[in-house]
């Protein structure tokens, strides 16, 4: 299974899409900070493009985690966030080349004890028409 969370206008052929706004027409209408409504280790791959920065950093973890808990062992992440402010006054968190690097690290894990594991396999930043974007692969340890 493929899921993309808070699809928004943008749904992607051949995967479950899950937004908040029942205008988009998704196939799951639900807020993401209630969790996602799949068993564990169902999805190969989640796309979380242009959503996380709309959620608070509590918010942010929260769907990490769940995203981790719904994929299997080696399923994959794909996280598309804009970098530094953007000036979109929807925006609640911000993020920088490095985000989501130190929970691919064993030291920042173990200190903070996240309950997931992620390997990081690819990283890059680019420009579109109004900001610089990060895409971020993640792949859950389990």
């Amino acid at each position: 299974m493929k899921i993309n969370l808070g699809c928004g206008p943008y749904k992607a052929a051949g995967y479950v899409n899950i937004d908040i706004n029942p205008l988009w027409q998704p196939e799951i209408v639900r807020d993401l900070r209630r969790g996602l409504p799949f068993g564990d280790g169902q999805a190969d791959e989640i796309i979380a493009s242009h959503v996380l920065e709309h959620l608070g950093s509590d918010d942010v973890l929260f769907v990490l985690q769940e995203s981790w808990r719904i994929l299997q062992a080696g399923g994959i992440l794909k996280i598309t966030v804009p970098t530094g402010v953007s000036g979109d006054l929807e925006h609640k968190t911000f993020y920088s080349g490095r985000s989501f690097l130190e929970m691919t690290t064993d030291d920042v894990q173990q200190h903070y004890q996240f309950p997931f594991r992620w390997k990081e396999i690819h990283r890059s930043e680019s420009k579109d028409d109004h900001c610089r974007m990060l895409h971020v692969q993640l792949e859950a340890v389990k």
